[in-house]
């Protein structure tokens, strides 16, 4: 993942990818998502 992020939520999608959202950041509250192909 491009953005280290603690106390986000996280889903398993039906392909086996993990959506992130949320969480926070180094600094900042992140309003991002990303998608991680494990």
């Amino acid at each position: 993942m491009s953005t280290a992020r603690s106390h986000h939520a996280v889903t398993i999608l039906a392909d086996g990818k993990v959506l992130a959202a949320g969480g926070r950041g180094d600094r900042d509250v992140l309003s991002s998502a990303e998608l991680y192909n494990p």
